[in-house]
């Protein structure tokens, strides 16, 4: 398969002061992430807060600038580029936010929002394409003479992704973008994406806590657990035969799931370690081994998994 976006190394590191600027903590909120995507392929990454997507999504569009790492776009490095020439390179890769009212400007109408990175354009011309952004996300015309506020809260999302989709992306990074919207809604936006994706040939990245919009839009998954990938492969086998303990936790914390790897666990600290296997604190297979930091192991049918003993998981999820 086509990789379109290759991430190599990528580390987010954040400095925390204390209120009186006496100490410093260091949060390492993506730590040495190496990912790809495939081409016309949704990969979503999975965690709880705190775990690190949507820093991951925000490196990866470069919206914020990490610390170390790479990434490649259709093999051009981004983070390398600078002005005009990154700004140009980033029209191929466009964000949608998981709250459009947030990110869309209350004081401007659609049609303002939507023609903001067209504004090279004729004016006839720019008409023409936030009419069609227009269309091609199930909106009227008319939506164009509107200011957000007169939308509804799946509306602002398809404006939000006309926004997206309006300078012609190949790679969408979607972060959380159902996850405010009810469940009826949240099935008509998912349903809009894969139709979009169809359509347009489009890649995903597409960030979500919730596991059941995970398998029903991606074709992989990647788990985060304290800014690392702890395990990635075809959504399939991941949800149906997970490998990770944090991956087991996560699927059976979904109401009705089958998946019985229940455990209660083993330390009430939340603290995540910042040597050794982020999750030993919370695993109940950690030993001695486990202060030495596993690597992302490659097993068959392109599984990854970053744990000393997955046999374990799979011996109790095949029991």
């Amino acid at each position: 398969m086509e990789e379109i976006v290759v991430v190599k190394g990528l580390t987010k590191k954040y400095v925390k002061q204390s209120l009186f600027g006496t100490s410093k903590s260091v949060l390492v909120a993506v730590d040495n992430v190496s990912i790809s995507f495939q081409k016309r392929k949704t990969t979503a990454i999975v965690g709880e807060t705190g775990s690190g997507k949507s820093t991951l999504g925000e490196c990866i569009t470069l919206l914020i600038k990490p610390d170390a790492g790479s990434v490649k776009f259709k093999d051009r490095e981004l983070t390398k580029l600078k002005g005009r020439e990154l700004l140009q390179a980033r029209k191929g890769i466009q964000m949608v936010f998981q709250d459009p009212m947030s990110s869309l400007n209350p004081r401007m109408k659609v049609r303002e929002i939507l023609a903001e990175p067209l504004n090279h354009l004729e004016k006839d011309e720019l008409e023409k394409a936030i009419i069609d952004s227009l269309l091609t996300v199930g909106l009227s015309p008319e939506a164009a003479n509107l200011y957000p506020h007169q939308f509804s809260g799946g509306q602002r999302q398809r404006i939000a992704i006309a926004r997206a989709l309006i300078s012609k992306p190949e790679f969408l990074v979607l972060d959380e973008p159902t996850s405010a919207l009810d469940v009826s809604i949240q099935l008509q936006i998912l349903n809009l994406l894969k139709k979009l994706q169809k359509e347009l040939e489009m890649t995903y990245m597409f960030i979500t806590h919730n596991l059941a919009v995970a398998k029903y839009i991606s074709h992989f998954v990647g788990v985060m657990f304290g800014g690392r990938i702890v395990e990635l492969g075809e959504t399939k086998d991941v949800i149906l035969s997970p490998l990770h303990p944090y991956t087991a936790a996560l699927l059976s914390s979904v109401p009705g799931a089958k998946n019985k790897f229940v455990y209660k666990e083993k330390s009430d600290e939340v603290t995540i370690p910042s040597t050794g296997c982020r999750y030993r604190l919370r695993c109940p297979f950690s030993t001695q081994k486990c202060l030495e930091e596993p690597p992302l192991n490659a097993l068959e049918n392109n599984r990854y998994v970053r744990c000393h003993y997955p046999e374990k998981v799979r011996e109790i999820i095949s029991s």
